[in-house]
């Protein structure tokens, strides 16, 4: 199977220097298109591919144990924590301005736990003012909040590992920043 690819070209300037961005990456442009050749999966053998994890879906181990974790973070928590419907895909978050923390309902035991230690972990650790959103001050405030949602849950027998590395991940730039 064929698809049309771009094909990228750097843009230079008149001094014949490569033109940067805001963030010093070189700038290129679309300069036309060109057939590249592609598989189908169903074209493939071998292992499935792992699919990128947007929820963690499973409830805890000891589900009787979930309404005293609930509790235990509320009653830990430095601001108070209100479960509400949020807009976009979210998962909860912690306004240092009003010194509060949304969790959104009907996600996983699991999802949720994880989500109420970070954002509890925000309120700990992250006041205002806060940086600019894909900023590296940003990036490592998201570093540090799953950390410790990571660590914390491990602790309580609660497995995080394959949504936490993947956040470690994409606020790392693959591990490279």
């Amino acid at each position: 199977m064929k698809i049309f690819v771009p094909n990228l070209v750097a843009k230079k300037g008149k001094d014949g220097k490569y033109l940067l961005d805001d963030e010093g990456k070189v700038i290129k442009a679309v300069k036309g298109f060109y057939l590249a050749s592609v598989y189908d999966v169903s074209q493939t053998e071998g292992q499935p591919l792992p699919k990128p994890i947007y929820e963690l879906e499973e409830n805890i181990k000891a589900p009787q144990k979930y309404e005293w974790y609930i509790k235990a973070i509320m009653e830990l928590s430095p601001v108070p924590i209100k479960f509400s419907e949020i807009e976009g895909t979210a998962k909860g978050f912690f306004v240092p301005s009003e010194k509060e923390i949304t969790i959104r309902p009907g996600m996983s035991q699991t999802q949720t736990i994880k989500t109420m230690l970070h954002e509890v972990t925000h309120s700990i650790l992250h006041d205002l003012p806060v940086p600019p959103f894909g900023s590296p001050e940003y990036a490592q405030h998201e570093i540090e909040a799953e950390s410790v949602a990571y660590m914390v849950a491990n602790s309580l027998g609660i497995e995080t590992r394959d949504y936490s590395f993947v956040l470690f991940a994409s606020w790392t730039n693959l591990g490279l920043s």
